[in-house]
């Protein structure tokens, strides 16, 4: 016999089964890309500084390109809030996805500081835009009744995938160097460069 405070386990976990069931496809799609930019996030910070550090440069220059994406998301973030309801939530996450894409492949394929301070640049733009538009995304894309399951499974899968991205790009850099035939703390091997 339980008391009334009580709450069995099977009603608790079929309630939140439930409530996942209730997720619309927009919510859907948006936790699949919580999961995949949080994995390739999670890498890319950790293989970012030692790919810096291969190349040459020293902890200074990581230190300004740290807070020169950091400022340029403080500073941009109310012009972007009237991006996001200018262009849409949907497509505003889009952009995000794009800008953050962009700025990786650029850093890889022409490696310099120049172009480490543009795209740390343009890594603050999409930084910002992510902020301004997952609560009101995931706001408009839930009901009340499962709106608290679907920002908690999103800050779930996000620390998940991210400390997945850390473990895999761990290993990365001894894989492709294996596979290129170079030191696994090349500059080759961090950048997956194929010349």
């Amino acid at each position: 016999m339980t008391a009334p405070n009580e709450t069995e386990p099977n009603s608790v976990i079929q309630e939140y089964l439930s409530n996942l069931r209730a997720f619309k496809p927009n919510a859907r799609f948006y936790l699949v890309s919580v999961l995949l930019t949080g994995a390739t996030m999670g890498g890319y910070r950790l293989l970012f500084n030692f790919y810096v550090l291969s190349l040459g440069y020293d902890e200074g220059l990581l230190g300004n390109l740290i807070t020169t994406s950091n400022m340029t998301a403080l500073l941009v973030a109310l012009p972007m809030g009237y991006l996001v309801d200018l262009i849409g939530r949907k497509r505003s996450l889009l952009l995000r996805t794009l800008i953050l894409s962009m700025a990786v492949v650029v850093m890889a394929v022409w490696p310099s500081a120049l172009i480490f301070f543009v795209m740390n640049i343009a890594f603050g733009f999409a930084m910002s835009i992510g902020s301004v538009v997952t609560g009101p995304f995931m706001m408009e894309n839930s009901e009340e009744q499962e709106r608290a399951y679907l920002f908690s499974f999103a800050s779930g899968i996000q620390m998940a995938a991210m400390s997945i991205g850390n473990w895999v790009g761990g290993y990365l850099p001894t894989w492709i160097g294996g596979y290129q035939q170079v030191g696994p703390e090349s500059a080759q091997a961090y950048a997956a460069r194929c010349w």
